[in-house]
């Protein structure tokens, strides 16, 4: 998915990392969790779009691309 031509690839890697596709550079995850970040901010101040689950998941989702990244 683009959006303003760029690539939006966070949910793609999140999605790889949970199901144990371990299969990406360091330089990808730290991008994934900027672009995941990111976006969970964007949504935040989009008034018909409810983001507390996204919200909630951000901590969950920086452990995963953190512990991923370490090792």
């Amino acid at each position: 998915m683009k959006v303003d031509d760029i690539e939006v690839i966070c949910f793609e890697i999140i999605d790889d990392l949970i199901h144990g596709n371990d299969i990406y550079q360091r330089e990808d995850i730290v991008y994934a969790s900027e672009q995941f970040e990111l976006a969970v901010e964007l949504l935040k101040d989009i008034e018909w779009f409810d983001s507390t689950k996204l919200e909630n998941l951000l901590p969950k989702v920086k452990q995963l691309l953190v512990s991923t990244n370490s090792s």
